[in-house]
């Protein structure tokens, strides 16, 4: 049996589709043979808090400042999980798989790191690489059970992968997930990575059933 996925929308998401049980992300998920972990989608807020309320900390401490908006969402993803859990049959700390897109990658390592999130496999794409969650990072990447895999485009295509670091004390240049598989796909940007068929083509929907 594979582990139930859910998708995480980023910043400003709710505007967007794709991770609804309708979209056509979510069919291509269906038809490879994974499942969703309900069919009622996964929610939050989409706000930018995390760099609007950014409080310069030590990134190798877990215990640094990060924002409320996300800390809060993280609770919530971790409580939609084990409410889907137990409404389905499975035990409420049963093991998810998560696809998270641009913040939405925040709030998914926050939910693992510090909401304590049981999660078999992490997929961030195009999630921002921020300093300041450096101690969040390396907690989620112990945490996880399976992969974690970072999936990016090209830099000149992703304007908004540039805020990552922008009030870290840099432009936001780095792609790459210091603790993920990282996949660079050549030709793609901030949105377009989130593709049925580019996920069937990299393998990932194969690697989200191990």
């Amino acid at each position: 049996m594979t582990t139930p996925v859910i998708l995480v929308h980023g910043t400003w998401g709710l505007k967007q589709t794709w991770w609804k049980p309708s979209s056509a992300f979510a069919a291509g998920l269906v038809a490879s043979g994974l499942g969703l972990a309900s069919a009622e989608p996964f929610r939050w807020s989409g706000n930018l808090g995390g760099v609007e309320d950014y409080t310069p900390g030590d990134p190798e401490d877990p215990a640094d400042d990060v924002s409320v908006d996300w800390t809060v969402e993280a609770i919530h993803l971790r409580d939609y999980a084990r409410l889907a859990n137990v409404y389905f049959g499975r035990p409420s700390d049963a093991e998810v798989s998560l696809v998270a897109h641009s913040h939405g990658g925040q709030v998914a390592i926050l939910a693992i790191a510090h909401a304590g999130l049981n999660v078999r496999h992490l997929v961030t794409v195009a999630t921002p690489v921020r300093k300041d969650l450096a101690g969040w990072q390396i907690g989620a990447q112990a945490a996880i059970k399976g992969s974690w895999l970072h999936l990016y485009g090209d830099w000149w295509r992703d304007s908004m992968i540039r805020l990552g670091e922008l009030f870290d004390g840099n432009i936001g240049w780095k792609m790459k997930m210091p603790e993920a598989l990282n996949i660079y796909v050549k030709g793609r940007g901030h949105s377009d990575l989130i593709d049925p068929k580019l996920f069937e083509d990299l393998g990932i929907w194969e690697k989200l059933k191990e």
